[in-house]
């Protein structure tokens, strides 16, 4: 018999399972449902509010502007790679791949879906701005990851053995030895 239940969470971001089984004898492989930006929340988490930066006119980013980030990277893009992490005045969010290498993607998700993507990919070039609904940017989207052959590492999952605890955060398969 198997049993696996959500634990409460030491921080706000983290999701924990804890697995029971009385006779395990093979390692379990489990997806963690958690946000594939809760490793970066800490780069726009304070601009959740108007005039987060000290000038009152400026937009606060909404949680719909996250969920659209973290859909669209989830469903096209890496968390590979990202080497910057920024709220826009606008209430928007941005994101930078950058291997240094010739690979180079730029995303603002704003309001209203907004998505501003610019690539520089192995010397193919491209910038647009449109809405999130729009098949030419989502088809560019995902023409500029898949040149960079970056791979997926928005999967987390977790081995878990035995009576085994983990908080999410943990990034691809790694062994938790068995607790008691």
């Amino acid at each position: 018999m198997l049993d696996i239940h959500p634990i409460p969470a030491v921080h706000e971001t983290h999701f924990a399972l804890e697995v029971h089984a009385a006779t395990l004898t093979q390692w379990i492989v489990l997806p963690l449902p958690v946000s594939i930006l809760a490793a970066f929340k800490q780069d726009y988490d304070y601009a959740m509010r108007p005039g987060w930066d000290g000038i009152p006119t400026t937009a606060a980013l909404s949680p719909d502007v996250v969920r659209l980030a973290e859909e669209l990277i989830s469903q096209y893009g890496t968390t590979g790679n990202i080497t910057e992490v920024g709220p826009g005045e606008d209430g928007s969010l941005s994101f930078v791949w950058d291997d240094r290498n010739g690979k180079y993607i730029y995303l603002d998700f704003g309001p209203k879906n907004t998505v501003h993507l610019y690539y520089d990919v192995n010397g193919e070039k491209w910038e647009g701005v449109s809405i999130a609904s729009d098949t030419r940017i989502l088809e560019k989207i995902a023409r500029a990851f898949r040149r960079t052959n970056w791979q997926d590492s928005n999967r987390q999952w977790v081995v878990l053995n035995r009576s085994s605890s983990v908080a999410a955060g943990e990034y691809i398969a790694r062994a938790i030895p068995a607790s008691g």
